[in-house]
């Protein structure tokens, strides 16, 4: 083990001036680092609700994963209500079959209608509510008294009004291929003597952005 020698007070190294510029330079590039550390890790998404984040402080943009609740109206009359998540601003052009544990069979929700729901819940923050078209009255049958009466669909002519709901049988193929029923309801719009208008096309949607949905990232 070596034995250093004690230096006396009068033998000490005089004190190094501080270059304070090089400090700042030093400073600004440890900032640069820690903001490129930042952005490759994608820190942001995590609090502005994208990649299944969960903050309420800010609006859907397009691609989030949003749970959100909607009703479909004919008139004043609710025809369709249902809570279920999708990508925000994706669009289809087939129809979505939604299971219920109030129906039997699935429900049927248009393409257009669909469209609608997921490009309207953009700007809105959970909890918040809004109001878009929905697939039209043009989507509605018209049938004579006759016509009416010899169908079964639970009513006589007679027993029908404007605003009794039916609920009218879809086909479609499902998953596998296989021949399957949904169902779509319609409301009576108008009636005479002689006939009746069914809508089954519907006038407004009311949509809710629920919340975002936890994923494992796109």
């Amino acid at each position: 083990m070596a034995v250093q020698k004690k230096t006396g007070s009068s033998d000490k190294p005089k004190k190094k001036e501080i270059n304070w510029m090089q400090v700042g330079v030093v400073a600004f590039c440890v900032l640069v680092v820690v903001m490129c550390i930042i952005s490759f890790s994608n820190i942001p998404n995590l609090f502005s609700g994208n990649n299944g984040g969960t903050s309420s402080n800010v609006p859907a943009q397009a691609g989030y994963p949003v749970q959100v609740n909607a009703t479909m109206y004919v008139g004043n009359v609710s025809t369709f209500t249902g809570t279920f998540a999708l990508y925000a601003g994706t669009e289809t052009n087939e129809s979505v079959y939604l299971s219920s544990s109030a129906y039997q069979y699935p429900l049927v929700m248009y393409a257009n209608e669909y469209n609608q729901i997921s490009n309207g819940v953009i700007g809105l923050y959970p909890g918040q509510s809004t109001t878009v078209a929905g697939s039209g009255s043009q989507l509605a049958y018209t049938y004579t008294k006759d016509a009416i009466n010899a169908q079964e669909i639970g009513a006589t002519f007679d027993e029908l009004q404007v605003g009794t709901e039916l609920y009218l049988t879809e086909t479609y193929k499902d998953e596998l291929e296989e021949d399957a029923s949904a169902i779509r309801i319609g409301v009576v719009t108008q009636k005479t003597d002689d006939m009746v208008v069914i809508q089954y096309g519907s006038d407004t949607i009311n949509i809710e952005l629920v919340g975002y949905v936890q994923t494992s990232g796109k």
